[in-house]
């Protein structure tokens, strides 16, 4: 990654950390055996995250369920991502860049605990849950 990456890059999983409490760290973790909050730092430590050059996804894992041992790769629409991603098919949640590229860590992050997608599931099962869970508003108000 560039420097400039680097920062967008931290900036969002900075901002993807503060998100993990509550039922967004749970929905994260869901049957993991390992905690979120230090596979991220882990990852975040040492250079977990790494940049991809592919333009069709956001976010890829190296493998999943290896917890911190794993790979999260950013590509370039996580960079760049364009219009498309910040709406969601079945969810009223609408994303800017960095809720967007926070969206995408924390998917990725997911991946890391479980592994991949369970057979019938789909990338967007996954966002769906994270948007609900880590990006609702409260009632009566803004986050």
């Amino acid at each position: 990654m560039t420097g400039a990456e680097e920062k967008v890059a931290h900036n969002a999983i900075d901002a993807a950390r503060a998100l993990l409490t509550g039922a967004c760290l749970d929905f994260i973790k869901a049957n993991s055996q390992y905690d979120p909050l230090k596979v991220l730092d882990d990852l975040q430590r040492g250079g977990g995250f790494q940049y991809r050059d592919r333009s069709n996804a956001a976010g890829e894992i190296k493998h999943g369920g290896r917890g911190s041992s794993d790979t999260i790769f950013l590509t370039n629409s996580f960079f760049n991502p364009g219009q498309t991603y910040f709406f969601l098919k079945g969810s009223n949640i609408v994303l800017d860049v960095a809720g967007f590229q926070q969206e995408v860590v924390l998917h990725e992050l997911r991946h890391a605990l479980i592994g991949r997608h369970p057979i019938g599931g789909s990338s967007e099962d996954y966002d769906r849950g994270i948007r609900e869970n880590c990006f609702k508003q409260p009632e009566g108000g803004s986050q």
